[in-house]
């Protein structure tokens, strides 16, 4: 049974609640609902209550200026303002670091409106968002290509999609940058992953992906050792062929290559047709 004192105690907080409640307004104003909808002269007019918006949001008052920009876009939908307002949103939400949010706010911004001078900039940064969600390197962590790299690759997606759309727009050269600075790290990951596999001796499952990385990667500095353990693990498996491919394309690209004793090795042995 509840002790008499904790009854009355509960009661009396159950009363406060409802007396503020009452004088605020309606329940939902205590638990944090917008007591200050935009009203007064100001309301009636979109451009102003889109530039007051933005004045919050350049102040980093970010409730505010969400209050504004949603009337904008809510009371006044076909006005030339409520688009401004929704680039806006997402450029509050992209500030606060919400990038699932803001990168949905500017896809579905350039989707709509593809004619509009931002469309670029819309689409730039809804890749943008992939790319700050992507896996970085903490000293106490994991290094980042050891982590998964599911927005690397939707950023990639993203950035050559924006690229190929927008070649002439003034974000396209920072596109192309982060683009392969994205390829970099995927390249990593996959030059982890299929030396996890060739240490371990599973020759099939880092085949697949050293061949992976020579398609998809070439060019970023992975193709000499890539080459030597295509050539290895073809080897293993009794493809001679897909070997020797391997290990001639591997000497007569790096005619220096620190493998090429083991590729002579094997090319005149094993290899040897």
């Amino acid at each position: 049974m509840t002790p008499p004192r904790a009854l009355a105690l509960l009661v009396g907080v159950a009363l406060a609640g409802s007396a503020c409640a009452t004088a605020g307004g309606s329940s939902a104003d205590v638990v944090g609902a917008n007591p200050n909808p935009v009203d007064g002269e100001i309301a009636s007019d979109p451009q102003k209550v889109y530039d007051r918006g933005v004045a919050e949001l350049k102040d980093g008052n970010y409730l505010e200026a969400q209050r504004f920009l949603e009337h904008v876009t809510n009371k006044f939908p076909f006005s030339q303002y409520a688009v401004l307002a929704e680039l806006a949103l997402a450029d509050n939400d992209f500030d606060h670091e919400k990038f699932a949010e803001a990168a949905d706010s500017y896809a579905k911004f350039a989707k709509l409106h593809p004619t509009h001078a931002k469309a670029d900039y819309a689409a730039y940064r809804a890749a943008l968002c992939h790319y700050r969600q992507m896996p970085a390197d903490i000293v106490i962590f994991p290094p980042a290509y050891e982590k998964d790299q599911a927005q690397a690759r939707a950023a990639l997606v993203a950035l050559d999609g924006f690229i190929a759309e927008f070649p002439s727009s003034s974000y396209a050269k920072d596109a192309h940058d982060k683009a392969q600075d994205v390829r970099t790290r995927l390249a990593h990951h996959e030059d982890y992953v299929g030396n996890f596999y060739f240490k371990r001796g599973q020759c099939r499952a880092s085949l697949g992906r050293y061949e992976g990385l020579l398609r998809d990667y070439a060019g970023l500095g992975f193709d000499e050792d890539a080459l030597f353990r295509v050539g290895t693990c073809a080897a293993q498996l009794g493809d001679k062929e897909r070997a020797r491919t391997a290990l001639q394309q591997l000497e007569k690209l790096f005619p220096a290559t620190h493998h090429k004793a083991e590729a002579d090795a094997l090319l005149s042995g094993a290899l040897k047709s």
